[in-house]
């Protein structure tokens, strides 16, 4: 039987909800940006540490420093250079992994920065006012890093983001009941009216007979 072009039909873009890379919601690109900035920021931190902690060992291998100086004056450098380094490649390994459009990935990120603004919250919290610079400059980072965390968790859980990361099942019924995703201007495509495929039939029995 011959098929006839459905002039209901709109086009659809070739990118679709779920695919790695492509029609990126602005949500999760805002999110994606956010993840990138933190890992930079932790990468900088741990530069900070590592760089003196170097250096203390340096004099100590060259005899000029005792390891008992190292341990009461820089033994505490390498664990918070590890630490900020920890971090700073679990921002980076979310980032990248965000645009493959896994729900499970959503998930973890959301986990993960939920629990770094509560970890920015203590050290905000726990900083004395009083303590000078040193206090200061780790009250500020507190708050800067929790709202940046704070940000990314509220993006992932907007509505187009959840729409982006949903299973192949979701996304399916969603573009058959012809909904849109007002963030990337898709259109999906509608189904023929019943009208419409009955013009069809009977075009293809007459060109039969």
């Amino acid at each position: 039987m011959p098929t006839f072009p459905d002039p209901d039909a709109r086009p659809v873009p070739p990118a679709s909800a779920g695919k790695p890379g492509i029609g990126l919601p602005s949500a999760v690109r805002y999110a994606r940006g956010l993840l990138w900035l933190q890992g930079l920021i932790w990468a900088l931190l741990a530069i900070g540490f590592a760089v003196p902690a170097l250096r203390a060992l340096i004099d100590v291998m060259n005899g000029h420093r005792t390891w008992a100086w190292f341990a009461a004056t820089a033994g505490w450098l390498p664990a918070f250079a590890a630490l900020t380094g920890g971090f700073a490649i679990t921002k980076i390994r979310l980032a990248r992994r965000l645009g493959g459009g896994q729900e499970r990935t959503r998930k973890a990120v959301i986990g993960v920065e939920i629990a770094m603004t509560c970890f920015g919250a203590l050290i905000t919290a726990g900083a004395n006012p009083s303590g000078g610079f040193p206090a200061g400059f780790f009250a500020l980072a507190g708050i800067t890093g929790g709202g940046l965390s704070l940000a990314a968790a509220v993006g992932l859980m907007r509505r187009a983001a959840r729409r982006y990361f949903a299973e192949p099942g979701v996304a399916a019924k969603a573009a058959t009941e012809g909904e849109l995703d007002g963030n990337t201007g898709y259109s999906v495509l509608r189904p023929a009216t019943v009208s419409t495929r009955l013009r069809w039939g009977a075009g293809a029995a007459t060109c039969q007979a």
